[in-house]
């Protein structure tokens, strides 16, 4: 009898054990996104989806923006720092497609040149970082002043590349996204690929609820989303404020993952 009570008490000790250790390191899980179906009401042939993909450490490992016409494509890489150092794009269309390597470096986090190539040529794009307004300023004296530029969320809230000004204001609710440390890589390679597929698609990569959008062209769009009961945007409406137009909607579905 008396050594089944010693029995007893050990598995007894390594029961208390095991569950203290399991309060010390608590399993937290969260809903990352998966897909987004897009709907653009005045022009179907842009219906689509992004599909995302993560890697073990819950980062974007790829992305693609699909539709009937094309599909875009990205392959996503990073460096000690949980940066991105390259993105691999790749745009198919019936049955020709085309790649793009985006290269990025970086002085300890912040990014100050993207080497782009293909299999037949390369250039190079130098960023100048105002960090008092948190401002990505690219240095190519033929395109203009094209730039990004962040809150501390590290949220877009106004970019102007490729002849698109954008300024975007965001809630205090979460977004879709988990976010990046910087996600400015993956918006100037889906910029670079097709800015009407960014604007479409990606909803800027934000992890706060983006509530306004502002084109410096003239228009002016408010987004409103639909919470689900995991406290995730479920879905959002964009419509025009000019013209009282929908602009898209979109629908997003979720996976939970544990991030520790």
């Amino acid at each position: 009898m008396k050594n089944l009570k010693n029995v007893i008490l050990l598995l007894f000790s390594i029961l208390v054990l095991s569950c203290s250790k399991d309060d010390e390191n608590p399993v937290i899980q969260e809903y990352f996104p998966t897909k987004i179906m897009t709907s653009v009401p005045a022009n179907p042939n842009v219906n689509g989806s992004t599909d995302i993909e993560y890697d073990n450490k819950n980062r974007i490992s790829k992305i693609s923006y699909i539709n009937d016409a094309q599909t875009y494509e990205f392959d996503l890489t990073y460096n000690s720092n949980d940066l991105i150092e390259k993105v691999v794009s790749k745009k198919t269309t019936g049955s020709t497609s085309s790649e793009l390597t985006f290269n990025c470096n970086y002085t300890d986090t912040i990014l100050t040149q993207i080497q782009l190539s293909n299999s037949i040529t390369s250039s190079t794009i130098d960023f100048i970082y105002d960090s008092a307004n948190r401002k990505y300023v690219i240095q190519d004296s033929s395109s203009g002043t094209e730039y990004f530029i962040f809150d501390t969320n590290g949220n877009l809230v106004e970019f102007n590349l490729v002849g698109i000004q954008l300024a975007l204001t965001y809630s205090n609710n979460k977004g879709i996204y988990n976010g990046f440390k910087n996600s400015l890589p993956l918006l100037f390679a889906s910029m670079i690929n097709s800015s009407e597929i960014t604007f479409y698609y990606s909803y800027f990569f934000a992890n706060k609820d983006i509530t306004n959008m502002t084109a410096y062209s003239s228009n002016h769009f408010t987004s409103t989303s639909t919470v689900n009961d995991n406290n995730s945007i479920s879905g959002t409406l964009l419509k025009n404020v000019d013209t009282g137009e929908t602009v898209l909607t979109s629908n997003i579905q979720y996976e939970l993952r544990t991030i520790n």
